[in-house]
Formats: structure tokens, sequence, C-alpha cells
């Protein structure tokens, strides 16, 4: 009896060894080869300048181009300032929202130039504290 009891308990390991293997290679599988959508997070925080609107200009353009990113959410958290950055930022968001979905998430703030980009987006979430 206790040769067949061993024998079974052997069976039962090597079967969930074998489901095991399976899942982790089913999953890298699903990981690597299939076009999994992904949603872009962009975070802007400070002063809209030459620079910090060139370094969002650019994020935004990535995320537009990435063929696996089907929407883009951009948290805002700014004061505002340059018009023209906002001016040209708040064009292109324009057309990439032709493109996929654009969800606008204010955090603390968005004023004067922040909140007019702001207004370019599909959808806009803001807490009541903002």
């Amino acid at each position: 009896m206790k040769k067949k009891e061993k024998e079974v308990k052997r069976s039962n390991f090597s079967a969930l060894a074998l489901v095991l293997a399976a899942f982790v290679v089913a999953s890298f599988f699903f990981m690597v080869f299939l076009d999994i959508p992904e949603v872009e997070i962009i975070s802007f925080s400070g002063s809209l300048s030459a620079e910090s609107g060139n370094a969002l200009e650019k994020a935004i353009a990535a995320a537009e181009d990435d063929k696996k990113v089907k929407a883009i959410v951009l948290q805002v958290n700014s004061g505002g300032g340059s018009a023209t950055v906002a001016e040209n930022i708040y064009l292109h968001l324009l057309h990439v929202k032709k493109k996929k979905p654009v969800v606008i998430a204010i955090a603390d703030q968005a004023t004067s130039g922040a909140y007019y980009l702001s207004l370019a987006g599909n959808r806009i979430f803001v807490r009541p504290s903002s």
C-alpha cells in the first residue's frame, strides 16, 4: 500500500509542475508576442516655459506615435506660464485627440495656460479641492 501512495503523490506533483510550467510559458507568450493596449500617463507640473513645454510636447508626440498606446492621460498641476507654449500644446492635443482619447486629470491646480491646454481633452477630471 505504501508504494502506491508514493506513486500517486509523485504523479500529482508532476501534474502540478506541468500546469505551472504551462502557465508561465503562456504568460510569457501573452506579454511578449501579443499587442496589449496601453494607456500612457504623462505628468506635468510647474510653470509652462519653452523648455518644459518642449519636453511635454515630445512626451505627447511619443505617445501619439506609439501604436500600443490607445489613450493618453495628462496629469496637470500647473499655475500656467507662457501663453504661446500653452497654445502650442492645446493645438497639439486637439490633433492627437482625433486619433486617440485624451483625458485630463487636474491635481492641485490648473490655472491660466494650464487650464487652457486642459480644455483640449476629451474629458477633464478635477478634484473638488482643486
